[in-house]
């Protein structure tokens, strides 16, 4: 059984290899492909 948990009222951003700089965000895992995204307060 897996769990989870849903970051609401956030924007979940992956790394396309193309960031230069620290992204200041919540650390998380892609629920689908395991890949280490930020999730992004909406503001």
């Amino acid at each position: 059984m897996a769990h989870g948990e849903l970051l609401t009222g956030s924007y979940l951003a992956i790394d396309s290899g193309a960031v230069t700089q620290k992204v200041n965000g919540i650390e998380t895992l892609d629920p689908a492909y395991g890949f280490p995204p930020f999730g992004l307060p909406m503001r």
